[in-house]
C-alpha cells in the first residue's frame, strides 16, 4: 500500500514537473504578449496618455464656474477715524476696529475670453490624440525589440548547438589521431594540432553558452522579468514567409500608418490653434461674478457697529489690455512661424520614412538571397567535411585537412543561421517601417 502511494506521488510530481517545463517554452506570440503587458516603456506611454486625458478634463473645467472663499484678519495700531467739520467745530469720528475680521465666498463664470478657453481645450484634446499615437509608436518599438531579442536567443541557441557538434566531431577526430599516433602513422605535430583544435573548440562552446545566457537575460529585460531567470527555452520559427508587396505600396502604407505622421498632423493642428490662442489676447475678457461677504470685530465677523456686517453683490467684470508695446503681434508671428516649421518637418519626416521603407525592403531582398546562398554553401561544407573525415581515416587526408573542413563547416552553419534569422529580422524591420506589428 505504501509502495502504491509512493508511486502515485512520484507520478503526480512528474506530471507537475512536465507541466511546469512545458510552460517554460516560450513562443514568439507569447513573448510579445508578455512584453505588451509588462514592458516599462509601454507603461510609461500609457501613463502619459492618462495624464493627457486629465489635462483635457482640466482644460474643459476652465469653462465652468469657479468658487472660492477668503478670510482676513487685520490688526491696526490705532483706531481708524475721520474728521468732520461742523461749523467752527471739528469733530473726530471712529470708523472701524483695531481688530477687523472679514470673510467672503465668491463665484466667477467666464463669459468671453477671446476664444482663449476653447482654444486651450482644443490643444488639450489634440495633445491627448498625440499621446495615443505615442502609445502606438511605443507598441511598435516594443514588438520590434522583442522580435529582435527573440531571434537573437534563437541565433545564440543554434550557435551553442553548432559548437557542441564541433566539439563532438573534433573529439572523435582527436581519438582517431591518438590511435594513428600510437601506431606511428602520423607525426606528433599532427596530434598536437588536433589537441589544440579540440581545446579551442571547447573554449568557443563556453563562450557561446555565455552569449546565450546574455541573450535570454536581455529578452527577460524587455518582457520585464527577472534577468537571472534563464530556465526557459524559445520555440524555433519554422518556414520562410514570402513578402510579395511592391515597394510603392509599402511606402504608401507607411505614410498612412506610421504614428509619427499622425503626431505631426496633430502638432500642426495644435500650432494652428496656438495662432488663434495668441490672437485671443487682442480681445477683451468678460466674466460674471457673485460675492457674499461679512465684516466685523469677532472671528465670525457677525457684529459690526460701523457698517452692515454682511452684503451680497453680483456684477460683470470686463478687462481689455489694448496696448503691450507690440507683444501681442510678436506672439502671433511666433506662433505662425512655429506652424510653418512643423509643416516643413512633416515633409522631412515623410521623406525619412520613405527612405526607411526603401532600405528595409532592399535589406529583405538581400536577406532572402543570402538564405539560399548560405543553404547551398552549408550542404557543400557538410559533404566536404564528410569526405575529408573519411579520407583521413584511410590516411588520404591530413589532420590539417580535417580541421580546415570542420572550420569551413562551422562557418557555413553559422552563416546559414545568421542569414535565416536575419531574414526574419528583416521582415520584422519592414513591418516596423510601415507601422505594423
Amino acid at each position: 500500500m505504501k509502495a502504491r502511494t509512493l508511486i502515485g506521488a512520484l507520478i503526480i510530481l512528474c506530471m507537475v514537473c512536465s507541466i511546469a517545463y512545458a510552460e517554460r517554452i516560450y513562443t514568439l506570440n507569447k513573448v510579445i504578449e508578455l512584453a505588451l503587458k509588462n514592458n516599462t516603456l509601454l507603461k510609461e506611454a500609457i501613463y502619459n496618455q492618462k495624464a493627457a486625458l486629465e489635462g483635457k478634463k482640466s482644460a474643459l473645467s476652465n469653462m465652468f464656474p469657479k468658487i472660492s472663499a477668503d478670510y482676513n484678519y487685520v490688526h491696526l495700531r490705532d483706531e481708524p477715524f475721520v474728521y468732520f467739520k461742523l461749523g467752527p467745530v471739528t469733530q473726530k469720528f471712529v470708523t472701524g476696529y483695531t481688530n477687523a475680521y472679514s470673510w467672503d465666498v465668491s463665484i466667477v463664470q467666464p463669459i468671453f475670453t477671446g476664444f482663449a478657453l476653447i482654444s486651450q481645450y482644443e490643444m488639450a484634446s489634440l495633445g491627448l490624440d498625440k499621446e495615443k499615437y505615442f502609445t502606438k509608436q511605443a507598441k511598435l518599438d516594443v514588438v520590434f525589440e522583442v522580435k529582435r531579442a527573440y531571434l537573437n536567443v534563437l541565433m545564440c541557441k543554434k550557435k551553442v548547438e553548432v559548437m557542441e557538434e564541433e566539439v563532438k566531431q573534433l573529439k572523435s577526430h582527436l581519438e582517431d589521431a591518438k590511435n594513428f599516433y600510437g601506431q606511428g602513422i602520423i607525426p606528433k605535430n599532427d596530434l598536437l594540432k588536433s589537441e589544440v583544435a579540440y581545446a579551442l573548440s571547447r573554449q568557443k562552446l563556453v563562450k557561446a553558452k555565455s552569449e546565450l545566457e546574455i541573450a535570454k537575460a536581455n529578452l527577460n529585460r524587455i518582457i520585464h522579468r527577472n534577468i537571472q531567470d534563464l530556465a526557459y527555452s524559445v520555440q524555433d520559427i519554422q518556414g520562410l514567409p514570402i513578402y510579395s508587396k511592391q515597394l510603392k505600396d509599402l511606402i504608401k502604407e507607411a505614410l498612412k500608418n506610421r504614428p509619427e505622421i499622425f503626431v505631426l498632423d496633430r502638432s500642426i493642428k495644435q500650432a494652428k490653434v496656438a495662432v488663434k490662442l495668441a490672437r485671443s489676447r487682442f480681445f477683451p475678457t468678460i466674466s460674471l461674478f457673485g460675492k457674499f461677504e461679512r465684516q466685523g470685530d469677532d472671528i465670525g465677523a457677525t457684529e459690526n457697529r460701523f457698517t452692515n456686517e454682511k452684503n451680497l453683490m453680483v456684477g460683470i467684470n470686463a478687462k481689455w489690455e489694448f496696448f503691450e508695446s507690440g507683444k501681442k503681434f510678436f506672439d502671433v508671428k511666433k506662433a505662425k512661424y512655429q506652424l510653418d516649421a512643423l509643416e516643413q518637418k512633416k515633409e522631412t519626416v515623410q521623406d525619412q520614412i520613405s527612405l526607411q521603407v526603401k532600405k528595409a525592403y532592399e535589406d529583405l531582398i538581400v536577406a532572402r538571397t543570402n538564405v539560399d546562398t548560405a543553404r547551398r554553401a552549408l550542404e557543400q561544407a557538410k559533404e566536404n567535411f564528410r569526405v575529408t573525415d573519411e579520407g583521413y581515416k584511410v590516411q588520404v587526408n591530413t589532420s590539417t585537412d580535417v580541421l580546415d573542413a570542420r572550420t569551413y563547416l562551422t562557418e557555413s552553419e553559422m552563416n546559414y543561421y545568421v542569414s535565416l534569422y536575419g531574414y526574419h529580422l528583416a521582415i520584422a524591420a519592414l513591418h516596423r517601417a510601415i507601422g505594423e506589428y
